[in-house]
């Protein structure tokens, strides 16, 4: 689909997403343009992935954006988000169908941005961004009247937790809010993902959570469901044995293993990474949510 850069690009850290109604794909990814820059691009496909457009890059604005995240309203616009150096949180949309890109919108801050340095080092692009760009992992979702971007991010007690910013979907900031019940000690919510479910508009996210350990030396995978992103359901363990989060951020590192969710018809299938069937060892499950 793409050619490197330059003599030593590369392109990492790809997004997908289809359009239901035209069945254009859509991928959005880092690409290394020089020695000491990256950009983030994106292309087309209007025949199902037979062919592509040329690579274009969503804003020259962005300083050393990564972590790509895609999702197409029911309308057919195309909205991108990620995380840069300036904006922290950021959403651009398409309302061409992806010929072209407005200007990236900050969604939220982050006290904690890895975006300036996490994919390079001494000064070289490295194509290792799912990999070393680990912490917000945004992921941006649109219902009707709402795009939602879900991410991790330190909390007021230097824990992780899990955020999220809500817009219009002209990227009008409506509010943002803490995904995971607010608590006083130490506990921690990490790799955050989330799916919007188009059948019944409601919004799920899962993450990494220690609460149910006093010392935070294990994490169960957990689940949780809104129905206007302000508000959220207790959250449910969908995985019933832990795993040390060393472990989980080892695997991640390694070989930018992520957990992903999907959800249709009430129910959310979330798949994640674990360490429950073999010492030492990460295998991935799945489970029915509703």
């Amino acid at each position: 689909m793409t050619h490197p850069a330059w003599q030593y690009g590369f392109d990492d850290g790809p997004a997908l997403a289809v359009d239901p109604g035209t069945g254009d794909v859509y991928v959005a990814f880092t690409r290394s343009l020089s020695v000491n820059h990256a950009t983030m691009q994106w292309s087309v496909s209007r025949d199902h992935g037979a062919t592509w457009s040329a690579p274009a890059t969503v804003s020259r604005s962005l300083v050393r954006p990564h972590l790509a995240s895609l999702a197409v309203a029911s309308d057919g616009d195309v909205y991108l988000a990620g995380i840069d150096a300036k904006r922290g949180i950021w959403v651009a949309r398409s309302t061409d169908g992806a010929r072209s890109f407005g200007a990236p919108v900050r969604a939220a801050p982050l006290v904690q941005n890895p975006a300036f340095g996490c994919a390079l080092s001494a000064y070289s692009p490295l194509p290792q961004e799912d990999r070393l760009c680990i912490g917000p992992d945004p992921t941006v979702t649109v219902r009707k009247g709402q795009v939602d971007v879900v991410f991790g991010d330190g909390g007021a007690n230097g824990a992780g937790d899990v955020f999220l910013a809500a817009l219009t979907p002209g990227l009008r900031p409506l509010f943002r809010t803490q995904v995971n019940p607010v608590d006083k000690g130490k506990t921690g919510q990490f790799l955050p993902v989330a799916a919007a479910d188009p059948s019944t508009g409601r919004l799920w996210a899962c993450w990494y959570d220690t609460t149910y350990d006093p010392r935070g030396h294990r994490a169960w995978f957990t689940c949780s469901v809104s129905r206007n992103g302000r508000t959220w359901s207790p959250p449910e363990r969908a995985a019933r044995v832990p795993t040390a989060p060393l472990d989980l951020f080892a695997v991640a590192s390694q070989n930018g293993l992520y957990p992903a969710l999907a959800a249709a018809a009430g129910t959310a299938h979330p798949l994640w990474p674990d360490g429950r069937a073999i010492p030492l060892s990460i295998d991935v499950f799945t489970a029915a949510l509703r």
